[in-house]
């Protein structure tokens, strides 16, 4: 009872904050956001890590839009450094969560901490978007761990866990303090590893399609295809954007090994497409139906709500206010992560 009135609770608060976009009031504000103390974050904080992913769920939600709405007590440094730990411990695997579920002839596995996972990402991805300082005042291990739970994700047959890992990381490249040291030889075979897993499934799943299985080939045929489309994205932005790395003998070996790949898809870019009818149906066979078009599916509320609120915000480091553009057009922006599902277009040579 005690973990549902704490859900309520933060729920509640988040809808307030929602809420409070629409305002342009600033005294209103202030006086709102005076009336969250420092205790009362860090009880949000502790909970982010709360066995209850209902509750940790809601916690995260909470502190995102805490974050969003520039809560003075909600951004001071201690708080951001200290909830950037919690974050990454947020986004450990867990046997607790694994269950399998059958699809017919097939088992799949699914992580219920998923979604949760997910969103520990996106709020770090959040934090570091706006003040990337974060990344070396919070923790001088903190690229080292991050990499070893973006690793974690990568293994995950989840496709949005896998997109959020690898645009938190994106950001983090981007930010410049990613170097070749940090680009280690086994997230490499990892990445590598996953891509021919996903590489062997979908062709096999083709093939198996073409000899008439082709429902249960496109069930897990769509999952794939997302997932290797987040991978081929992940080591080509690797690539171009941090320097030297291809002079790494690891990392040339990694580029020969996907061009045929690579080359495969700029010829025929619908290799990694996810039709309406495969996520239709994936979604009918393990019970949650599809209530909106694939097209808005594809954008959350969550997503949404984030683009409406990030207009006319000022950064974390407390510097000159900035405009955020929902098109990424914006100058000053370092880099605009909005939630995209498609996978057709991929940052290819």
């Amino acid at each position: 009872s005690n973990s549902d009135l704490s859900r309520l609770g933060m729920e509640s608060l988040t809808s307030a904050l929602i809420t409070s976009v629409g305002i342009s009031d600033q005294y209103l504000l202030n006086v709102f956001s005076d009336l969250i103390q420092t205790q009362f974050i860090d009880i949000v904080v502790s909970l982010i890590n709360h066995k209850n992913l209902s509750v940790s769920l809601s916690a995260l939600k909470t502190i995102k839009f805490l974050l969003l709405a520039r809560i003075q007590n909600a951004i001071q440094s201690d708080i951001i450094c200290k909830l950037l730990s919690v974050l990454l411990n947020r986004t450990k695997s867990s046997p607790d969560y694994i269950e399998k579920i059958q699809l017919g002839p097939i088992t799949k596995t699914v992580d219920k901490s998923a979604s949760v996972r997910s969103l520990a990402f996106e709020v770090m991805t959040d934090i570091i978007e706006y003040d990337n300082e974060y990344i070396v005042k919070s923790d001088k291990q903190f690229l080292d761990a991050f990499i070893e739970q973006l690793m974690d994700a990568l293994q995950s047959d989840d496709g949005n866990l896998v997109n959020y890992a690898c645009q938190s990381f994106q950001i983090i490249i981007r930010s410049g303090y990613i170097t070749t040291t940090h680009i280690r030889q086994d997230l490499i075979e990892c990445i590598n590893r996953e891509i021919e897993n996903c590489k062997t499934d979908v062709m096999a799943q083709q093939l198996a399609g073409s000899a008439g299985g082709a429902s249960s080939a496109s069930q897990l045929d769509s999952n794939k295809k997302e997932k290797l489309g987040y991978l081929l994205q992940i080591i080509s932005v690797i690539r171009k954007s941090v320097s030297q790395i291809n002079t790494v003998r690891y990392m040339k070996e990694s580029w020969n090994h996907i061009s045929s790949l690579m080359n495969q898809i700029q010829l025929n870019p619908s290799f990694l497409t996810r039709t309406p009818s495969m996520i239709y149906t994936e979604n009918m066979d393990i019970g949650q139906p599809l209530l909106l078009s694939p097209s808005l599916r594809s954008h959350s509320v969550s997503s949404l709500q984030r683009q409406n609120s990030l207009t006319h915000i000022e950064p974390l480091n407390g510097s000159s206010a900035f405009v955020l553009s929902a098109s990424g057009n914006n100058n000053n922006m370092v880099y605009n992560h909005t939630n995209s599902n498609s996978v057709d277009m991929l940052d290819i040579d």
